[in-house]
């Protein structure tokens, strides 16, 4: 098993930033996803507000930015700079999610929108994987530019419960979510195991680390504390 990360996405403004900082340092595999929205920041729980964002990205801790609506079809068209713009306020992010869903022509935009500026500001692009997407997901595959870009197959089409993974898309580096929980982890490795694929990845997961739709840093650390005699330890955690 080649599991090098675990994304733990939804720390929200109630998150008690010394002890997220603790987790980073006794397991520096976790990266912190954060949600950000040009209108449900500061104002749905999973969406923390600028203020603490800025906090976070002062941790220096592994995070991703999880651009979402109006943000994620701004990068697919190429409008403004929304990129450059998340990593200001979360300083020190290495890898931004684009949250497009069903929107297969803004995804077919979005690999060739993309390539540039991911190369410039050094970090990587994080597509989701679903079955409607596939044929634009192949043509980021064979670009030359690939990397880039990596994907993320989300069993349950972003709905956090369980599905079937899928074998995925030949890349360099690729995600698995949906319906995560610290009860099922070892479950969902052994589902990854059993698919025959041997490139590195990571596990995202956020619906499965809530309690009544607050971040609960007690089941991060349960789920941690589980997975972590699965992680590759003596490679880079998002390579």
């Amino acid at each position: 098993m080649n599991l090098r990360a675990v994304t733990c996405t939804g720390a929200d403004d109630k998150t008690k930033l010394d002890d997220l900082a603790a987790l980073s340092q006794e397991y520096p595999f976790v990266e912190w996803g954060l949600m950000l929205s040009a209108t449900r920041t500061g104002i749905d729980p999973r969406y923390p507000s600028l203020a603490q964002l800025e906090k976070i990205g002062d941790l220096h801790v592994n995070t991703s930015i999880h651009l979402n609506d109006r943000w994620a079809i701004d990068v697919a068209e190429n409008q403004g700079n929304p990129l450059e713009a998340a990593l200001q306020v979360i300083r020190g992010s290495k890898r931004i999610q684009i949250n497009l869903f069903a929107d297969i022509d803004r995804y077919q935009n979005l690999f060739h929108q993309t390539r540039s500026e991911a190369d410039r500001l050094k970090v990587q692009v994080i597509i989701q994987a679903y079955d409607f997407n596939i044929p634009a997901v192949e043509i980021a595959r064979d670009s030359q530019h690939s990397g880039s870009a990596v994907f993320l197959h989300d069993a349950s089409g972003g709905r956090g419960i369980a599905g079937s993974f899928q074998k995925p898309v030949n890349s360099d580096f690729v995600g698995f979510a949906g319906g995560i929980r610290p009860e099922n982890i070892k479950e969902k490795l052994e589902q990854i195991e059993d698919l025959g694929f041997d490139n590195p990845f990571w596990i995202d997961l956020e619906s499965g680390i809530r309690t009544e739709n607050v971040f609960d840093l007690e089941k991060v650390e349960r789920l941690l504390r589980t997975v972590k005699p699965f992680v590759r330890t003596d490679v880079s955690p998002t390579k």
